[in-house]
């Protein structure tokens, strides 16, 4: 037994639960109904979270403090931002500071550094335009890494011919 034969689903239009054999046995119409209205059901949820947080952002804020303890909670707010260095403004200032005699040369090797990114849509448009050993050699720059795989379910609108066909 996994952990997902324990999970029940409740279809949130319907309120009709499914444990995990009901699932398997649902036909793939029946699924494709529940998983959008899942989705539909998440982006609602997602959306009053978001308003919520806000309110106990503000609340928190209010207190004068960054983290404070109401009732059994202890609630924090982060500000979210991170610093985006200038990498080329940095190691122009670096340079500065090493001439001036304020920092040793050696002392910050390798805090700013460059890395090599491949552009893959360029990379796969070579490959498009290349032929037999120069194709080969392009080819053995890369692997394939494991991705997540996705499922995308949309309501069917005007359904072209060839798809109602199939």
């Amino acid at each position: 037994m996994s952990a997902t034969d324990d999970i029940v689903i409740v279809h949130p239009q319907t309120g009709e639960a499914f444990d995990r054999h009901a699932i398997d046995a649902m036909d793939t119409t029946a699924l494709a109904d529940l998983l959008f209205s899942l989705r539909v059901e998440k982006a609602k949820w997602t959306e009053q979270e978001k308003e919520v947080r806000g309110v106990v952002r503000d609340r928190i804020e209010a207190t004068g403090h960054k983290k404070t303890q109401i009732g059994p909670w202890w609630l924090e707010n982060n500000s979210g931002r991170s610093r985006k260095w200038d990498p080329d403004d940095l190691e122009a200032t670096l340079n500065d500071l090493v001439t001036d005699g304020v920092i040793e040369a050696g002392a910050w090797t390798g805090l700013v550094t460059t890395v090599p990114k491949v552009d893959g849509n360029m990379a796969r448009d070579l490959l498009g335009v290349l032929d037999g050993d120069a194709r080969k050699a392009v080819e053995a720059c890369y692997s394939w890494e494991k991705g997540s795989p996705s499922v995308k379910v949309e309501p069917v609108q005007d359904e072209p011919e060839e798809v109602r066909a199939a």
